[in-house]
This record gives C-alpha cells, structure tokens and sequence, in this order.
C-alpha cells in the first residue's frame, strides 16, 4: 500500500491534463436556432474622471490608448470568444484602451509560462486562472488585490452590482480580506440523476441524506440480482469515478474539511465517514466500478441510477440520451448527507503588478466582462455558470434547450468553494488518486484511515 499510492500519484502529476484532473472542460452545447434569442452587447458608458487625489491616483487622460496584455488558457472556440468580446472592448470603451488576448493553450502551460515570465520582463497585465493560482502568485508579491478597484467611486462596482455576484464566487477569490482574483465563470460538481428509473423503483424524489441515497442505490442494485443473470449483479447504484471534486462533494456532504490552518485534513473523522460509507456501498453491491472512459451510457442504459460529473459532462450526458433514443428524465441533484453540497470552481480574472494606468485599464476590461449583458453571453457560448446571477435572467431560452443545466443554475446556493490554498493544485490529485486507489484496488474498510493518513502527508510533502 505505502508504494504503490505514490507511484499513482507520480503518474497523474506527470499526466498533467489527463481527462480524469481536468477542471475547466469549455464544451460547447449544441444550440437550438429556434430557440436562440441572442442578449443585447453592451456598451461601457464612461465614469467620472477622478478628482486630484483620487485614492487610484489615475486621471482618465492617462488610459487614453493604454494596452492590457492578457494571458488566459483557453483553446479553441473559447479562445475565439474571448479574442472577439476583447475586440468589442477595445471598440466601444471611451478611454480607446486596447486589450490583447494571448492564449497559452492550456492551464498549466499558463502557470508555467507565467511563471517563466516574472524572471524575463514579460509579465502580462491581466490573467485568466483557477483561484489557487492567485495564491500561488501572490504568494511571490506579484498579484494586485483588487479591492481598491472594486470599492473605488469612480471606477469601481455599484453595491447591487456587486451583490449580484454569488458570495461563494466572491468567498474563492478572497483571502484574509483581500480580494486576490474576481470570478469571471464558475462550473461544479454534480450528481446525475435517472428519475424515470427511481420512480419505477418506487422513489418518487431525489435523495437528500446518506441514507436515502443508499436505499436508492440498493434497490437499483437488487433489479440485477433479482434476474438470471449472475455477471451483472455488481450494476446499479451509483458508478464511481476518481474526479477529485467527487471525493471532496462526498467529504464536504458529511461535514468533513479537508484544509485547515495550513495542514491537509483528509483523515479527518466525518472525511473518513463519508469514504467508508462509500466503500461499504462497493462492498455491498450498491456502487461500482466501470472500465469505460466515460458514465454516460451508464446513466442512459440503466445501469446505474446515479453518475457524477460537472456542467461539461451535463451535455454530453444529454447528447449519449438522445443518441441512444432514451426517453427517461434526468436531472442533476447536490451530494446528499449531513449536507447537500455542490463543489464549484471556475476561472477568475487576476491582476499582476504593472504601471497604475494599465492595472487600472485591466481592471475596466474585467469590469465590462462582468456586466451581466456580457456574462449571458458567455453562458450562451460556453455553458459554464454565469459570475452574475441577474445573468441567468437574460437566458430563457438557454435555460429551456437544457433543463439540466437550468437545474445546475438553482444550485448555486449550496455551493461550497475548495481549500484556499496555492498547493490545492496538486493537493487534488492526491485526492482523486486516493480514490482510485481505494475503489480500484477494492481495499478492506480497516486500510481506510491509513490510507487517508497517507494522503494527508502525501499533500503536505507537496505543498511549495
């Protein structure tokens, strides 16, 4: 046991982007052009020029044709989007700032290039990255916290435009009262539901306690081996993946904590009850294990009632239903315990060290791109979960062509953020290693702790 963990481990931090780790899977539904109403584009009316003094100390003469350098790790359509919304920025703002896209094609190659970057003179303005990455640089003095920005007068965020913003969004980007980052989109982690199935086996809602969703996997797990058939009385039941967001939904469900006062916490009592509560279901039948690259046809065939995955997943799940020609209704629900829990995570804007007059001009981009006109487009295009939630407002026909997604959007208030700290970026792998680990090896219920204590120190060994 003390060898072959870490050699998991060794692999998924040499795989970097392995499918099974990647958190920010842009996926582009597939839209319906009768239903498709686009939103209005903004334009960005110009603030009030500051007073001397201002607490800024940048007057709107000195943003007159100031360019932003930004760096995000987006590919493809994506990359697209943002070049284009950049474009319009740099048409329509009365300061004639201009914003330049550079794409690093994925998100570790951003960290890595920026990274390279502090120690060539060639640092960009303004990044797009996943919240622990503003630890990780603020941790070498190079972010800017933006509350300054945000709270400013003349350039900053009116307070209802500001409580428009979910507070957990906000809650990721913070630490000790310093705003490191601003959300720009947010995904999660959910459970999929077959609700045709659990009403046939008798449950007419979805399960909001560790009980009930034990009851209801059971039941789902007895329809196999109630018939003649003895190779498939393992099906039913929830299939299990080793998504790190997975393990911490389970954890965060039974009220675990898996961060606390700069130690990872994995072995911690209720994270040790939600892991054995998941092993006993592998034992007894009730969850397993697939060797399929993916659970999408899992869920459609009926061979387990519940799946888990993130907004992405949603409409491949809903393309592997209508491929399949499945007329059952499904539906995503939070991880049920002590809790219901939804882990969200996403992207958000960062602000690097640089003169005043383009941090100032960066900051004015970030706060176009979160009006919720903009936002609506970004859900239209992407799918992720919009910063701002007068933005799920200007979407009603997105909102009708995915009705999973729509029930993700109402979910929002039992999100939960992940551990704010630089090192959650491998610390997550150790995570869905561990769970590999335990539910591909199917190890006995009494190596649970020690291997949760091995994580613990295989996290701590890791962290800068």
């Amino acid at each position: 046991m003390k060898k072959l963990f870490p050699a998991l481990l060794l692999f998924s931090l040499l795989a970097g982007c392995a499918p099974r780790v990647t958190l920010l899977p842009f996926a582009s539904p597939t839209p319906d052009a009768s239903l498709h109403t686009p939103t209005p584009r903004p334009t960005l009316a110009a603030t009030s020029t500051p007073e001397p003094g201002s607490q800024l100390g940048v007057g709107a003469d000195a943003l007159q044709g100031v360019t932003v350098t930004l760096w995000h790790g987006f590919g493809g359509r994506e990359a697209s989007l943002l070049a284009q919304l950049s474009a319009e920025f740099n048409l329509t703002n009365p300061w004639g700032i201009t914003v330049e896209p550079v794409s690093q094609a994925n998100f570790n190659q951003l960290v890595s290039q920026v990274d390279a970057s502090f120690n060539h003179s060639t640092t960009p303005d303004l990044v797009i990255g996943l919240s622990e990455h503003a630890l990780h640089w603020d941790a070498d003095g190079h972010i800017v916290a933006l509350g300054l920005y945000v709270n400013n007068p003349e350039y900053g965020l009116p307070g209802a435009d500001l409580a428009d913003i979910p507070a957990v969004f906000l809650a990721q980007d913070e630490v000790d009262g310093r705003q490191l980052a601003f959300p720009m989109l947010r995904s999660g982690r959910f459970i999929f539901y077959n609700q045709t199935w659990a009403r046939e086996l008798g449950f007419p809602s979805a399960p909001k306690t560790s009980d009930e969703f034990r009851q209801q996997a059971c039941a789902a797990n007895g329809v196999f081996r109630s018939d003649a058939d003895l190779t498939n009385d393992g099906l039913g039941g929830w299939v299990v993946d080793g998504d790190p967001y997975t393990g911490y939904g389970w954890m965060a469900a039974s009220g675990g904590v898996v961060y606390e006062n700069g130690t990872y916490t994995f072995g911690r009592d209720e994270n040790l009850q939600a892991v054995t509560f998941l092993k006993e279901l592998r034992d007894d039948g009730c969850a397993w294990v697939s060797a399929s690259n993916s659970n999408y046809e899992h869920l459609t065939a009926r061979r387990a009632l519940f799946a888990t995955g993130n907004l992405a997943d949603i409409f491949e799940q809903a393309n592997t239903f209508r491929a399949a020609g499945a007329t059952d209704q499904w539906t995503v629900i939070p991880f049920p315990g002590d809790t219901q829990v939804v882990p969200a995570y996403g992207v958000s804007y960062m602000l690097l060290e640089s003169s005043q007059p383009r941090q100032l001009a960066a900051w004015l981009f970030v706060r176009w791109m979160t009006s919720a006109e903009v936002q609506a487009r970004l859900v239209e295009d992407t799918g992720w979960l919009p910063a701002r939630s007068s933005a799920l407002e200007l979407v009603p026909a997105f909102h009708q062509q995915n009705p999973q997604w729509s029930a993700a959007s109402k979910l929002i208030p039992v999100m939960v953020t992940h551990p704010q700290a630089a090192s959650w970026r491998t610390a997550r792998l150790v995570l869905g290693d561990g769970f590999v680990y335990i539910f591909r090896l199917n190890l006995p219920v009494e190596d649970l702790p020690g291997v949760l204590e091995q994580m613990d120190e295989t996290a701590q060994d890791l962290q800068p």
